[in-house]
């Protein structure tokens, strides 16, 4: 069985999931176009390599709906033969994305593809796509359906975690992270692109917020490069 390795990996900086935060003036087919714009330039990608590009997505209506993924790859200008699919398996979905394109590869139905999710909940909110988990009473009561902070802590509750034993990991799990994100390739610069957002005079600008070592990812893997 072939191996999958990652190939390189960007990612848009962060803002508040509001009406009013950062990056609300742009859609979320733009927040993964660009990534993918910019994964394209930076490795002279040529894109019609590429055999798919999977976006997980866990409120995929409205702008995010329609198979984003597809969308992204269209205003991204890539090579029409690149296809998209959208994925949802809730908070997991861009995850289950990169799973899914190292997949493809290791089983030979892709030899390149790009994996990752993308979300605006500033522009489409968290329950915006309701199902029957929520909107169904008779579904949540016989599913025993259950936020997933509540689930958390039934969990850790059964298992025997305590609250200070959650903090200590959580904790950890930030500092690596922020240490990762500055350490890797001299700081954000490289991982996280400037984003173009819609301004006055019909221009773009740059939206410089880079202090975020948190947020929606596109990552490219491939039979290639560096091991998974």
């Amino acid at each position: 069985m072939p191996d999958a390795f990652i190939y390189d990996h960007v990612r848009t900086p962060r803002g508040r999931g509001r009406p009013d935060g950062s990056l609300h003036e742009i859609s979320s087919v733009q927040l993964a176009a660009q990534m993918l714009e910019a994964l394209a330039d930076r490795s002279e990608l040529d894109t019609g390599l590429v055999d798919d590009v999977i976006l997980g997505c866990a409120q995929p209506v409205g702008e995010q709906g329609g198979n984003i993924a597809r969308a992204a790859v269209c205003v991204a200008g890539y090579a029409e033969s690149v296809a998209g699919q959208q994925v949802h398996r809730f908070c997991a979905s861009a995850l289950e994305a990169v799973n899914n394109g190292a997949a493809q590869i290791m089983t030979g139905a892709s030899d390149a593809a790009i994996g990752g999710g993308v979300e605006s909940m500033s522009r489409t909110v968290i329950g915006a796509d309701s199902g029957a988990w929520s909107a169904d009473p008779w579904v949540a009561y016989h599913c025993y359906f259950a936020p997933q902070g509540i689930g958390a802590d039934l969990i850790a509750t059964l298992d025997g975690f305590t609250r200070e034993d959650v903090d200590r990991y959580a904790l950890e799990s930030q500092r690596r992270a922020a240490a990762a994100w500055w350490c890797a390739a001299g700081g954000s610069a490289r991982s996280s692109p400037a984003l173009a957002t819609p301004t006055s005079a019909g221009s773009r600008g740059r939206c410089g917020a880079t202090r975020c070592p948190t947020g929606p990812a596109t990552r490219f893997a491939r039979s290639a490069a560096r091991r998974w």
